[in-house]
C-alpha cells in the first residue's frame, strides 16, 4: 500500500511500499486469505515517485476472467445486471456504474475453478437483496467474516469466483 502522508514514526510513506503474497484459498470454506501462509515482501529501494492524476484520470483495476462460453458468461452478467460494452468471439467486457469485468475464451476449466475477483464498495447490501430477488445460482449469504469485511460470493457457470464486500462501518452494519 503506498499512500501520501508522513506515518507516525515520521517517514514518508510515499517511500514505504508493503506488498502482500496470499496463497492457499481453500475452496471447501469460506474464500478468503488464509494468513498463517501469508508471507510479507518489503522491497528494499524506495518506491519510485508517483505521477500525479489530474481531474478523473485516475489508475483503476479491472479483472480479467476466463471464461469457458464467451455468449454464456455474456447472459450470466447481464443477469447480474452488468451491460455490454464489447463482444467478439474470444473476448468480453462488461459494465455496470463503476463495476467493469472482462473476460477472455479458454478451454482450460482449471484455470475458471481457479479465478476470482473482489467487488468492493457500499452498495453490496442492495446488490445482495437484488441478486436474491432474481433468484441468482450459487449465490451465498452476506455475513461479517472473521477478517471483519461484511461480504458474499457467487460462483459463475465457469467457476469464477466472485467475492463482494465491505467494512461493516462504511454500511452502517450492526450484527
Amino acid at each position: 500500500m503506498v499512500a501520501d502522508k508522513e506515518s507516525a514514526d515520521g517517514v514518508g510513506t510515499d517511500r514505504r511500499l508493503t506488498a502482500f503474497i496470499i496463497r492457499g484459498i481453500d475452496r471447501d470454506r469460506a474464500p478468503g486469505p488464509n494468513l498463517r501462509d501469508a508471507k510479507m515482501i518489503l522491497p528494499q529501494d524506495p518506491a519510485p515517485p508517483r505521477a500525479q492524476a489530474t481531474g478523473n484520470d485516475l489508475a483503476i483495476s479491472i479483472p480479467v476472467l476466463p471464461s469457458l462460453d464467451i455468449k454464456r458468461s455474456r447472459d450470466f452478467y447481464i443477469r447480474l445486471g452488468l451491460a455490454e460494452i464489447y463482444l467478439d468471439a474470444t473476448y468480453l467486457i462488461m459494465r455496470r456504474d463503476r463495476l467493469e469485468l472482462h473476460f477472455w475464451l479458454t478451454d482450460d476449466k482449471g484455470l475458471c475453478e481457479n479465478s476470482s475477483c473482489y467487488i468492493r464498495g457500499g452498495q453490496i447490501i442492495a446488490l445482495h437483496d437484488e441478486y436474491r430477488a432474481a433468484e441468482i445460482p450459487g449465490l451465498k449469504q452476506l455475513e461479517r467474516r472473521p477478517w471483519n469485511m461484511l461480504e458474499f460470493y457467487i460462483l459463475d457457470p465457469d467457476g469464477n469466483l466472485l467475492r463482494f464486500g465491505c467494512a461493516p462501518e462504511e454500511v452502517g452494519w450492526q450484527d
